[in-house]
């Protein structure tokens, strides 16, 4: 009997004898390999070497992001937070808001959402928002759910209101300081940062029909009022740019409007029962034309873009590359369409640069952004956007391209997107600190 059955008492009458091993190979060398194999070379080593700075520095940084998620986790904000501001179905609830940009006041509101209102998944939407004086956004929006399948209808108006909108008048030129005599945008490209006020009452009707899966026509019929002015800020717009050649300045711009939309939308989760960022592979094709028809004797123009992106998705998580160009023009001249309505980059589409930087006949925007999870209902990003404006598609040129690149987090629930933060700068320099409620794929230049 063997020593460990002895010392065990368990063993059975017909227990198979012990094996001969002799001459076996030792453990680890079954398949000829040996525990003797070298070690890593001194390239890799060396290469661990040079990343052991900068993982620190990143471990670093994003310590207080784990504090955060860590009690994120374990509190359990997501359903204190339901529960405090939704009813149980999560189909009604009223919460507060809060907004932040350079160069803009923090604005703090609150927001009414319904998604059930009349039974047929109707979608109902209030929101107001208060920053100070002459800055306010309010808002009131209504949809038909699933009432008229396969069309679903949008109804409602906005009001917003700006006291320190940035305009550096029109063209791609550099910063310079303000020269002597007033410029004339329509034909100096001098960019010079100034302020006006800005006003906006809107009315809108948006149809949007499904005419296959992921195959959308949207039509969209608007009303406009547009107000601007000279900001209390300086330097104020018209201390240095001629105000007589400010068109649509310091006078009431009435519009209608009317556009259509042909969206291919493929965008999709690869992994739904592991996934819940809103999209992290599939493609995104659209393109859309409308035209302004101006009330007061205002001139007419058109107005066209497109809206390419791309998910590549990686890995498990997800780990996963977003591609996107974003590019818009009117055909109305500088001396027709009004300043403010002119396509401009900046800010919310070209991340790194002022709101609203730079503006032209034609705009385009190229986005790559790397995006991984760090959380279950928290991403971080990595990304760089490089485009720039034009006075005729003519024009269209890889030269003197304006460059912007970052970071952030993303935030959501298993049911939507909650905000975005990200800090950008640029190699113009600066650094810009943005805070949106909007998914970044559905970001695009305010059209008024």
């Amino acid at each position: 009997m063997s020593l460990a059955v002895a010392l065990l008492g368990t063993a059975h009458a017909d227990q198979a004898p012990t094996p001969n091993v002799a001459g076996a190979p030792l453990p680890g060398e079954e398949s000829g390999a040996t525990w003797n194999e070298p070690g890593p070379s001194t390239g890799r080593s060396v290469g661990r070497g040079v990343l052991l700075v900068p993982k620190a520095i990143v471990w670093t940084v994003l310590l207080p992001v784990r504090g955060l998620i860590w009690v994120y986790d374990r509190y359990d904000v997501s359903d204190r937070y339901y529960a405090t501001f939704y009813n149980p179905s999560r189909t009604f609830g009223i919460t507060p808001t809060i907004a932040y940009a350079t160069g803009f006041s923090i604005m703090v509101g609150a927001r009414l959402i319904s998604k059930d209102t009349f039974g047929q998944s109707e979608h109902l939407r209030l929101e107001g928002a208060w920053g100070g004086r002459y800055q306010a956004l309010g808002a009131a929006w209504l949809d038909s759910g699933t009432r008229f399948n396969p069309v679903k209808l949008t109804i409602g108006g906005n009001f917003d209101r700006f006291a320190r909108l940035k305009f550096f008048g029109i063209g791609n030129a550099d910063s310079s300081p303000p020269p002597a005599m007033l410029i004339n945008p329509l034909v100096n490209p001098t960019a010079v940062k100034t302020y006006y006020r800005y006003q906006e009452l809107r009315a809108a009707l948006t149809a949007d029909w499904r005419l296959f899966d992921g195959v959308n026509l949207i039509g969209l019929g608007a009303f406009t009022d547009l107000n601007t002015h000279a900001s209390t800020r300086d330097p104020a717009i018209d201390t240095v740019y001629n105000p007589a050649d400010l068109i649509g300045f310091d006078d009431a711009f009435q519009k209608f409007y009317g556009q259509l939309e042909l969206r291919i939308d493929r965008r999709r989760v690869a992994r739904p029962r592991w996934e819940n960022t809103m999209y992290t592979t599939g493609w995104l094709v659209s393109g859309f034309a409308g035209g302004v028809q101006g009330v007061k004797g205002s001139d007419n123009f058109a107005h066209y873009g497109v809206d390419l992106q791309a998910f590549i998705h990686f890995a498990l998580g997800p780990r996963m590359l977003w591609l996107r160009f974003w590019g818009e023009g009117v055909t109305g001249d500088v001396n027709e369409v009004p300043f403010y309505e002119l396509p401009y980059i900046g800010g919310d589409i070209l991340r790194g640069y002022d709101w609203g930087r730079f503006r032209d006949r034609v705009s385009g925007v190229a986005t790559a952004q790397y995006m991984w999870d760090i959380q279950r209902n928290t991403d971080a990003f990595l990304f760089v956007d490089a485009g720039r404006v034009f006075h005729s598609i003519w024009d269209v040129t890889l030269d003197q391209l304006r460059v912007g690149f970052g970071g952030g987090l993303s935030l959501h629930t298993q049911n939507g997107f909650l905000v975005a933060l990200s800090l950008a700068g640029s190699i113009d320099g600066g650094v810009f600190l943005t805070a949106t409620l909007n998914p970044l794929w559905n970001e695009v230049p305010r059209w008024r």
